[in-house]
């Protein structure tokens, strides 16, 4: 019994070394597989296959060929590179090394970000933020907030005195209607451009919605294929060209603009305390 057990404990320990070594890639059969060679270097499956992943194309074959003959084109002209003059291999040197350093400052920025950044944004942050810098989210043209439903049916009093209302229990009641009888609807409280209402104003022959006074239902009826649909719309709120935009439509720009100055105060906080640190050490003249 002993025996067996010990024989049995073994397995997981067995699966377990295997799946590290797959982790490792020691294991992955892609690294096995060369594709295309060049004196004493090599490009594998793996590389190939990492590659179709980095750049998400479509064609993976046409890509997986057009890879592999510029890999062979590329290692053919390196070749000749001794054969520059010494300045240029110098100037390329300078260059490389130049771009290595900011990748390795950049990747030590971002893992002083993930290290103290704190992502989450409260509410009031977001509108002390807003009211503070309303001037920098000045609409561009005007945007529109409106509320549209169409429907065959023509029995529509749970909904119809609701549907410009503001309050929760009558927003209720027009979702759980339409969610029954409505063909088409919209009654969120985004806003947007003028371009889907006048879609629905040659859908429904209605004229003028871009202008209708405020919370002020209006409708009409259409056939279409033997079938009548009732069509009603109301215009809740207009945000005018250039003046400031509600915080409801730049809620997550202005959250990320928070997320932002965080960020931008960290790194200089950060490079402020590298540089007094290389100041202490005398690393700095």
């Amino acid at each position: 019994m002993r025996r067996r057990s010990k024989r049995c404990s073994n397995k997981p320990a067995t699966a377990l070394i295997c799946l590290l070594l797959a982790a490792c890639g020691k294991s992955d059969p892609l690294k096995q597989t060369t594709v295309a060679r060049f004196k004493d270097q090599t490009l594998t499956q793996r590389d190939v296959k990492d590659a179709l992943l980095k750049f998400n194309v479509g064609d993976s074959a046409a890509f997986a060929k057009a890879f592999i003959e510029e890999w062979i084109r590329e290692k053919a002209i390196l070749e000749n590179a001794d054969k520059l003059p010494e300045t240029v291999l110098e100037k390329v040197e300078k260059m490389t090394q130049n771009y290595r350093n900011k990748l390795l400052v950049y990747e030590i920025q971002q893992a002083v970000v993930r290290e103290n950044i704190k992502n989450d944004v409260s509410a009031a942050e977001i509108e002390a933020y807003y009211q503070k810098n309303r001037s920098a989210y000045i609409a561009d043209r005007n945007y529109y907030q409106y509320r549209y439903v169409k429907t065959t049916n023509p029995n529509v009093p749970q909904f119809f005195d609701r549907l410009a209302s503001n309050l929760y229990g009558d927003q209720k009641v027009v979702r759980e209607w339409c969610a029954y009888y409505a063909t088409a609807y919209k009654l969120d409280s985004t806003y947007t451009d003028a371009f889907p209402i006048r879609a629905i104003e040659i859908e429904t022959g209605m004229a003028g919605l871009l202008a209708w006074p405020l919370r002020t239902i209006t409708m009409s009826t259409t056939v279409s294929e033997n079938q009548r649909y009732f069509h009603y719309f109301v215009l809740m709120d207009v945000v005018r060209q250039g003046s400031p935009k509600p915080l409801s439509m730049v809620r997550n720009t202005v959250r990320q603009n928070i997320l932002e100055m965080r960020i931008d105060s960290l790194l200089r906080d950060y490079d402020a305390q590298i540089i007094e640190q290389a100041k202490a050490l005398k690393y700095i003249d």
